[in-house]
């Protein structure tokens, strides 16, 4: 084999490579900025399709003077989530010890809503640490 390989050099150079900085260029002359200049420049000439209006915002104010407060507080989350699923068990046992048509609205609904509130309470009660 002769002295020079037909190989390109290994590892190429990082001259244009995109993660590599470049040299910094200097900095343009810029007009003097005014207060404004950003909105002037950026904002002014954009028509936002969403904007929000005056009275969302007067209603966004008004409700961050008033905090929330849940119907059912943080300490009594876990027995409502106990007796909904409490109440899920035994809705289920009635309804699958008579099962028709006709007990589907009356025992197997609530039965299903029960569990599903009361699953979500008690997560929300005992927390999910996965």
């Amino acid at each position: 084999m002769s002295g020079k390989s037909r190989l390109p050099h290994w590892p190429p150079p990082l001259t244009n490579h995109p993660f590599i900085a470049a040299k910094p260029s200097p900095p343009k002359a810029t007009k003097a900025a005014s207060p404004n200049s950003y909105e002037e420049d950026n904002h002014a000439s954009i028509a936002h399709p969403y904007s929000m209006s005056s009275p969302l915002v007067d209603v966004w104010e008004a409700a961050a003077s008033s905090p929330f407060s849940p119907t059912i507080g943080k300490n009594t989350q876990f027995t409502v989530g106990f007796l909904l699923l409490f109440a899920s068990l035994v809705l289920t046992t009635i309804f699958s010890l008579n099962r028709s048509v006709a007990n589907l609205p009356v025992l197997g609904v609530p039965a299903s809503l029960a569990f599903g509130f009361g699953a979500v309470y008690m997560i929300c009660a005992v927390g999910v640490y996965v």
